[in-house]
């Protein structure tokens, strides 16, 4: 059995690919759980409305960037 080189590993790390597709959602999961601290520490007595407002605009464009850089399609785009 062959040992996998380290450096394809992270290649298919950074661009989401072979057996770790499922790092992209982990990267945009922590990119969300970022901008949610941000957006709190922001304003920490903000509504929980507004923040939700806010959390959906600030991450869309997070996502779009995201996608953008990866070479898929960006979802505003396709639908």
């Amino acid at each position: 059995m062959a040992v996998p080189n380290p450096l394809n590993i992270l290649k298919d790390i950074f661009l989401f690919s072979g057996d770790y597709k499922f790092m992209f959602y982990v990267a945009l999961a922590g990119f969300c759980a970022a901008n949610a601290r941000a957006i709190l520490t922001a304003s920490p007595k903000i509504n929980y409305f507004h923040g939700c407002a806010l959390m959906v605009l600030t991450c869309y464009g997070g996502s779009t960037i995201s996608a953008i850089m990866v070479g898929a399609p960006v979802v505003f785009a396709v639908n």
